[in-house]
């Protein structure tokens, strides 16, 4: 069972607090506050939900994209060296069509290099 760090040196809640346990991103230690100090908060400006369901994604291949490089957990660096590539795609009018459909075929294509046989050897120069 899961423990929430920083908890132990709070002491015991009374009545009228109210324990704050915050995220594990937002990286912030539990506190104990007044209640009646939370409700002198405000609710942010949160603007209404678009009808979109990939927003706040401007489309739908964004959003798409963006999963792809969450899921694999892509450096910054690859998702440039990406989105570069889309863009200048888009721009030269869809006549950079890929036709690779998987790793596998990819490695294929690479194997037939030549006298490479490992293609983790094999090195692209990539001009513009």
């Amino acid at each position: 069972m899961g423990r929430v760090p920083g908890y132990q040196g709070l002491g015991s809640l009374q009545p009228g607090q109210t324990l704050i346990v915050y995220h594990p991103f937002a990286e912030h230690l539990p506190e104990i506050v007044n209640t009646a100090d939370l409700m002198l908060t405000r609710e942010p400006d949160i603007p209404p939900p678009s009808e979109e369901p990939w927003a706040p994604f401007k489309t739908w291949t964004d959003f798409e994209q963006a999963k792809i490089f969450l899921h694999h957990n892509c450096t910054d660096t690859m998702i440039n060296d990406q989105l570069q590539l889309n863009q200048r795609v888009f721009q030269a009018g869809g006549s950079g069509i890929q036709t690779m459909k998987n790793a596998h075929e990819m490695h294929q294509t690479l194997s037939q290099v030549g006298q490479y046989q490992d293609t983790s050897s094999v090195s692209l120069l990539l001009f513009p």
